[in-house]
């Protein structure tokens, strides 16, 4: 009997939680206000995941006291409590880092004396 209850508790809880999800729509801006293309949108703790389109938009469904996890190339990563909200703008912030030493290196087609006569 306390098994079935606590199975049956189980479903009721999990049941619930997927009851509370809903569609989070955003944009992802750079500092300036220009759109973060190919941003990495998730939910924390799931396998929940999306990009953001060449515009910064994006559209998930989280649960509404969800946190997203906001990254991308050459910014820093963002956490953003969803509180319910169905529509969410963050901008990044810029890593600013700088290549400090390039180092080229070429590989080319070699002549051999006889190749050239």
């Amino acid at each position: 009997m306390v098994a079935t209850l606590s199975v049956f508790s189980m479903l009721l809880l999990s049941a619930n939680t997927f009851a509370q999800n809903i569609t989070v729509r955003g944009k992802v801006l750079k500092e300036d206000g220009q759109p973060v293309a190919r941003a990495s949108v998730a939910v924390k703790g799931s396998g929940t995941g999306v990009a953001s389109n060449d515009l910064g938009e994006f559209q998930i469904s989280a649960p509404a006291n969800a946190t997203l996890v906001i990254s991308a190339l050459d910014f820093t990563t963002q956490e953003i409590n969803v509180n319910n909200q169905t529509d969410i703008t963050e901008r990044l912030i810029s890593t600013e880092k700088t290549l400090g030493e390039v180092i080229v290196t070429g590989y080319g087609i070699t002549q051999r004396k006889k190749d050239i006569t």
